[in-house]
């Protein structure tokens, strides 16, 4: 009776072991699938080498750099003002505007290289080619993606709308989690750097200099605008995760939507 006994409790741990064994295969599995989806989107199919071609990144290039001076000089004065009450110098206006031209510039022409580069290497899609430069061509490699991670998918065998749904919900939620976690101390520093900017604004606007303040004002049209274009581009770089997890869940959702006779 006891030897049959411990004979069943063998044959019962070497089915949990077999069972454990079988779950952790399927989950590594699952977690390199997931991985190879991310550098499906972003490393072998990325934006530089899929819509840009040398030209648009060395345009592209030169306009973050010039971004990056003007808020640097921006927020030099902004200090200089509000705290140390010290007037910027006079060369700073024109610097500005010059920085501002450049910027602009450096995004027209980003675009431009852009529209020519993918009118010739993906002629098919030449119809989607966007003619205002600031999209630069979003709906190509969005569309190249989507074609990538089909084929990746139909070759794992994991087109069922089940498995896509899973992925979908676990790329949304990490893109949520992400950005949660991120936008709090950005948050913050806005919270404080308002009141400097207000201080400054105040100090800077004197309604009796009529010629100063429409130079204010223009000043102000032309930052709004440059920072209002290049959002894309700042959100990329601080929410960049999120931001492509919640992209592959909209390629998964487009692949979903796909005809049943596309995936046989």
């Amino acid at each position: 009776m006891s030897k049959n006994s411990r004979t069943f409790r063998n044959r019962s741990r070497s089915r949990n072991r077999i069972s454990v064994s079988d779950g952790t295969k399927h989950s590594v599995k699952d977690q390199k699938l997931k991985q190879k989806l991310y550098k499906i989107c972003f490393k072998e199919n990325s934006r530089w080498s899929i819509i840009m071609d040398k030209r648009a990144i060395v345009f592209e290039v030169i306009g973050i750099i010039t971004l990056c001076i003007l808020i640097i000089l921006v927020t030099l004065s902004t200090i200089n003002i509000a705290v140390k009450d010290v007037d910027p110098p006079t060369y700073y206006g024109p610097a500005f505007a010059g920085l501002l031209l450049i910027g602009i510039f450096c995004l027209i022409a980003t675009g431009v290289s852009s529209n020519l580069h993918v009118k010739r290497k993906y002629s098919d899609l030449s119809f989607l080619v966007s003619r205002l430069s600031i999209k630069f061509n979003t709906d190509i490699l969005f569309s190249v993606r989507c074609d990538a991670v089909y084929e990746f998918l139909k070759n794992e065998r994991k087109l069922d709308c089940d498995y896509i749904d899973y992925l979908i919900g676990h790329y949304t939620e990490k893109s949520e989690t992400i950005r949660k976690q991120k936008w709090l101390p950005f948050a913050i520093f806005s919270a404080f750097l308002f009141p400097f900017w207000n201080a400054t604004v105040s100090k800077t606007l004197n309604w009796s200099d009529i010629d100063k303040n429409i130079l204010l004002f223009i000043f102000a049209i032309l930052l709004s605008s440059y920072i209002w274009i290049w959002r894309r581009n700042i959100e990329a770089i601080l929410f960049s995760k999120s931001n492509n997890y919640l992209y592959i869940a909209s390629i998964l959702r487009t692949i979903k939507s796909y005809p049943k006779r596309k995936y046989e």
